[in-house]
Parts: C-alpha cells; sequence; structure tokens
C-alpha cells in the first residue's frame, strides 16, 4: 500500500471520527472538549484529503471536509451579528428596567413618608 492510499484511508477515519466522535465525547466529557474534538479531527481529515489527493477517497474526503469549512464559515458570518443584535437588545431591555426600579425605589421612600405621616 503505498503512502497516498494510506493517507486517503486515514483522511477517511478521520472525517468519521470528526463526526460522530463528538457525540460520544459530549456524553462522557464536555461540550467543549467535543467541540475541540471534532474540529481537529475534522481539519486533520481535510489535511490528509489534500495529500492523498491523487486518490478518489482522498478527493472525496477534501470535497467534504471543504463543504463543512464553507458551511461553518457561512454559519458564522450570519449568526454572530444576529446574536450582536440580540444582546443590544436585551441590554437595552435590561437598563431600561434598571432605570424604570430606580425610578420606583426613588419614589417609594416618599410614598411611605406620607404614610407615615398621615397614621
Amino acid at each position: 500500500m503505498n503512502d497516498k492510499r494510506l493517507f486517503a484511508h486515514l483522511a477517511l477515519a478521520l472525517l468519521i471520527c470528526g463526526l460522530l466522535g463528538p457525540f460520544v465525547v459530549a456524553i462522557f466529557g464536555s461540550r467543549e472538549l467535543a467541540l475541540g474534538f471534532g474540529t481537529v479531527a475534522e481539519i486533520m481529515a481535510l489535511v490528509f484529503g489534500v495529500l492523498s489527493y491523487n486518490e478518489r477517497i482522498g478527493k472525496l474526503v477534501t470535497a467534504i471536509c471543504a463543504f463543512f469549512v464553507l458551511l461553518a464559515v457561512t454559519t458564522t458570518a450570519v449568526l454572530i451579528p444576529i446574536r450582536e443584535r440580540q444582546l443590544t437588545g436585551q441590554r437595552e431591555a435590561s437598563l431600561e428596567r434598571m432605570i424604570h426600579d430606580g425610578e420606583a425605589n426613588r419614589t417609594l421612600p416618599a410614598m411611605e413618608r406620607d404614610a407615615i405621616k398621615h397614621e
């Protein structure tokens, strides 16, 4: 077996491990560890796929990994601005609540003083 064929099979194994392994790691470990494991396995699959690009398996693994990379970049580019807008809206609503609660707390002692005077 030549090196390119070995790299192609290694790339395929890493692709499968990178797709299915994080579920197993997440069961027994943390989500961050699972994400890191999947990311490293997929990057290594892409590297070994490029190294064995002359083999049919290498081309397939490279194409699949490239698709996942494009999907991840596109998803990140779309979701980050949406999440930032949500966080900004939540901060503004929280600030408005704090201002409203602060005004209510300032007026509450004055009302209590008036109630005490009337008793």
